[in-house]
């Protein structure tokens, strides 16, 4: 996690950034585990400042500190928050009052100063501050932390956090977050929203919300607590828990997995299985898609979805490949319906980008493979890789056809098949058969 504060003395020859990162890892061997970095911006790349610190809490009362000595000395903070800014504009803006307090809101959430956010809170009830999603987000969270058996408000606002963050990310009016990524952040709502449901009694509202903070922010620790999940409260799917605890075991944070017996029993079976077996086999975790879900994304699409895949889109049983050769696997994940929109505009804004005009992006699309750029929708994805499998939705002769392709090489398509069923069935024997192509962007590399 990086902070950084920035401050601003006429003339502006001496500013100065306060740069706080927690948990930084290592140096040449030394554990490093919070460092303090004072920066003066006027192209110096070393600091003025460095410090270490084994707690957090040294940590946090060091940049407090640190703060308040530049304030004493005539600077004023500024309302600049990316923590790799190198210089600041002639007349930096002051930072508001109300985002200082959340600045404060989140110190005091890293050291569990539940006196101070219980004051901060209460404080910024009344200003801007209120609205914003990291507020909403840290009261739900000072308020479960707090008082876990009123989990109904702490949900309440734990939800509105989630819904004002996306509602500002579809307004384009960025919240407030200080220097975090705005994907972390959106993790972090969901991993709240996990505890508050799993508390509550819900594990499907708590698995649903650990894999949506896993798809936006991945991590060890989010994917082990999705196999426990499973595993303790999804019995049907046991063998995907295992499966994961199998692969990632020996980083930690599966050991209430691997000493059930059922696990041992697993890792047998799994050791005596031949490599000649299909090497694939289908998991469910999105719901369903209902006929009335299926009409509105078709009406934000502009186009229909063939028949095949409109039916694919019915079946949640259907929703992962889960692949598996030797002592490797994989997973092909299929998108929901109601994101099918958002990947299409997301997928044309990153080729358009890398081209020198829109036009001859198309151009390129229609020339090569006789598709509409404006009209390709990712449908899947290999989880952890920047590829998809692309469907095509413009009206002629090539509508409904399905392709590969690598953000690596974003003007090429492969794998061309002129459906969705014919799609599935050059995956699932391009599998059997182990071929390496369909491996390869699949993420199994079986050439050693």
């Amino acid at each position: 996690m990086y902070l950084a504060k920035f401050f601003h003395r006429p003339p502006g020859k001496d500013d100065r950034e306060l740069l706080l990162i927690f948990d930084s890892g290592c140096d040449g061997g030394h554990a490093l585990d919070h460092v303090l970095f004072g920066f003066v911006m006027d192209g110096r790349i070393e600091p003025y400042l460095r410090r270490e610190f084994a707690s957090a809490r040294e940590a946090v009362a060091a940049f407090r500190r640190a703060a308040e000595e530049l304030r004493e000395a005539g600077y004023s903070e500024t309302a600049d928050t990316k923590y790799a800014l190198r210089a600041l504009p002639p007349a930096p803006k002051a930072k508001p009052a109300w985002q200082q307090g959340l600045d404060e809101l989140l110190l005091s959430d890293i050291i569990d100063d539940t006196a101070t956010q219980t004051t901060l809170i209460a404080k910024l009830a009344a200003t801007p501050a209120a609205r914003e999603p990291f507020y909403l987000w840290a009261t739900a969270r000072h308020g479960f932390a707090t008082a876990p058996k009123r989990h109904a408000r702490a949900l309440a606002f734990a939800e509105t956090a989630r819904d004002a963050l996306g509602a500002r990310r579809a307004s384009r009016n960025p919240p407030y977050l200080w220097s975090l990524w705005p994907l972390e952040v959106e993790a972090a709502i969901h991993d709240l929203l996990c505890e508050i449901h799993f508390t509550a009694g819900n594990p499907k509202a708590a698995l649903e919300a650990a894999q949506h903070a896993q798809d936006v922010a991945g991590s060890a620790e989010r994917a082990s607590r999705i196999a426990w999940l499973i595993c303790h409260h999804f019995p049907a799917r046991e063998e995907e828990a295992f499966e994961q605890a199998f692969r990632h075991a020996a980083y930690g944070g599966y050991e209430t997995i691997t000493t059930l017996p059922a696990y041992a029993a697993f890792v047998e079976r799994r050791r005596r299985r031949a490599r000649t077996e299909p090497g694939w086999r289908w998991g469910g975790r999105n719901e369903a898609a209902s006929e009335t879900t299926l009409r509105e994304v078709e009406r934000k699409l502009g186009s229909a979805l063939p028949k095949d895949y409109r039916e694919f889109l019915k079946t949640p049983s259907r929703t992962e490949l889960l692949i598996r050769t030797g002592e490797d696997s994989a997973k092909l994940r299929f998108c929901a319906a109601r994101k099918l929109a958002e990947q299409r505009d997301n997928l044309l804004d990153f080729i358009v980008r890398s081209e020198k005009s829109a036009a001859a992006a198309e151009a390129h699309f229609r020339d090569r493979y006789g598709v509409s750029l404006r009209h390709l929708v990712p449908i899947a994805e290999p989880v952890n890789l920047s590829c998809a499998i692309l469907i095509h939705l413009g009206k002629g002769e090539r509508f409904g056809w399905c392709f590969r392709w690598d953000h690596e090489d974003a003007r090429e398509l492969q794998g061309a098949q002129p459906s969705f069923e014919k799609l599935l069935a050059a995956l699932t024997s391009g599998i059997e058969r182990r071929d390496p192509s369909v491996l390869r962007f699949l993420g199994i590399d079986q050439s050693s």
